[in-house]
């Protein structure tokens, strides 16, 4: 049930309750003392027995007793709402004494967290740590110290064979082409004026001297670019010389030809 009802509960059972219960005559005489009303025959005389004296007795004490039974309705009232505030306000209780307490926060430590490695090590169940390494592997990891760092990098280094053979700078590749070209060129050239010198002696009718100079040529350029123009000075020079036969057997691999070179050939064994 909540406060407001209650009180009103509370309230008209203390009027059914003033309703009910009449004041007495000392209480009907302190509510009309207090509220400056005389009773009837002055202070404390019987009442006079006269007609008018009556009615101004009864008249007295019928307005005596509402004042008194309003008093009373208003102290019956005061005390229940004196009641019920007491009743529903809480009651305040001391506490005990508490050493006082400082509002400001001072720096929370918070405890590390331990790591997953830290964690495993502590559980029961946690593997044996890992054995250290060995000295040697250890040593062989570490820095050296700057002693023997400085003695390693000022120790002279013996002489390797790369050290003692010459220096060869190879050229870049336009170079040694052009070298390359400039020799064929050079080659070219001696060759032609062999051929010149054979030729130049066969058109003075010297055949053996022209054959001679031949065999240089081919001695000096097995594979030279002029070799089949000397095949057929050669030919040339045999037929000059009367030495039809070798002429034929020089000129058998030009005469099946069809070019200028098989015509050429054919031709000099026709003479």
């Amino acid at each position: 049930m909540s406060t407001p009802d209650h009180v009103d509960v509370l309230a008209e059972e203390l009027l059914e309750a003033a309703r009910s219960e009449a004041p007495s005559a000392e209480a009907r005489a302190r509510a009309m003392a207090s509220l400056g009303v005389t009773p009837p025959g002055g202070g404390g005389g019987t009442p006079q027995g006269d007609g008018s004296g009556a009615a101004t007795a009864t008249g007295g004490t019928g307005v005596g007793l509402k004042g008194a039974a309003i008093v009373t309705l208003a102290g019956l009232a005061a005390l229940a709402l004196w009641r019920v505030s007491s009743v529903g306000a809480p009651v305040a209780t001391p506490a005990p004494h508490e050493p006082p307490t400082s509002t400001a926060r001072g720096p929370e430590t918070v405890e590390p967290a331990l790591a997953p490695s830290s964690a495993a090590s502590l559980s029961p169940g946690a593997q044996e740590p890992a054995a250290p390494a060995s000295p040697l592997a250890s040593a062989s990891a570490g820095v050296r110290p700057a002693g023997e760092a400085s003695s390693h990098a000022h120790r002279p280094r013996a002489p390797t064979v790369a050290d003692t053979a010459p220096h060869v700078v190879a050229p870049p590749p336009a170079a040694a082409s052009a070298s390359s070209d400039a020799r064929r060129g050079d080659d070219l050239a001696a060759e032609l004026a062999e051929l010149e010198r054979a030729r130049a002696r066969l058109r003075t009718g010297d055949a053996t001297g022209a054959l001679s100079l031949l065999d240089a040529h081919a001695a000096h350029h097995p594979k030279g670019v002029l070799s089949t123009e000397a095949t057929l000075l050669r030919v040339e020079a045999l037929v000059a010389a009367g030495r039809m036969d070798e002429a034929k057997r020089v000129a058998g691999p030009l005469v099946d030809r069809r070019d200028l070179t098989g015509e050429r050939a054919r031709r000099l064994l026709a003479r």
